[in-house]
């Protein structure tokens, strides 16, 4: 399977690994790398793929994909006048369950903000045959070297662990 194939609002326990509730808990994400975000309007779905490389409390695999499904509120923030390619580094995340779940995440390295709040959470962690153990060197390698050793939408995934949570509305 594909990152991409996730995208389709597949049922976090039909795609494979072992349920792993602490992967939605208070700061589960410090020190994971926000790669890219893709955002469906039609669905009001917001894709986040993430690196868990550098994490150290998140052992199992080499990548993630948070999926924001039924998005009602959106908040996205990042100070500066230009952007620069850095890695983007969560250092706290909150995934509060109400009515809707209501997820946050702070950044350094770039820094910004995401707020939101949406019906269902759902992640998975997992691998990507062949990504290097490290992440690229963002200030010393070209494009390419960074696109080619960072987690893509067409990396072929390997599910390993997975969280879900669903609003009570």
């Amino acid at each position: 399977m594909r990152i991409r194939d996730l995208l389709v609002g597949a049922q976090a326990r039909a795609v494979g690994g072992v349920e792993d509730t602490y992967l939605l808990e208070q700061d589960s994400l410090q020190e994971v790398e926000l790669v890219d975000a893709w955002l469906d309007l039609p669905w009001s779905t917001l894709a986040l793929l993430v690196d868990l490389r550098g994490a150290l409390q998140l052992d199992e695999g080499s990548a993630g994909l948070i999926l924001l499904s039924g998005v009602r509120n959106l908040n996205w923030q990042f100070p500066g006048d230009r952007w620069n390619p850095m890695p983007r580094l969560i250092v706290s995340s909150a995934f509060e369950i109400g009515e809707r779940v209501t997820a946050s995440l702070g950044m350094i390295s770039g820094g910004g903000d995401i707020e939101l709040q949406a019906q269902r959470c759902s992640f998975w962690t997992g691998d990507i045959p062949g990504l290097p153990e490290v992440r690229p060197p963002y200030g010393e390698a070209s494009r390419q070297e960074i696109d080619r050793d960072t987690p893509a939408w067409d990396s072929e995934f390997v599910p390993l662990r997975w969280a879900e949570v669903v609003g009570k509305s």
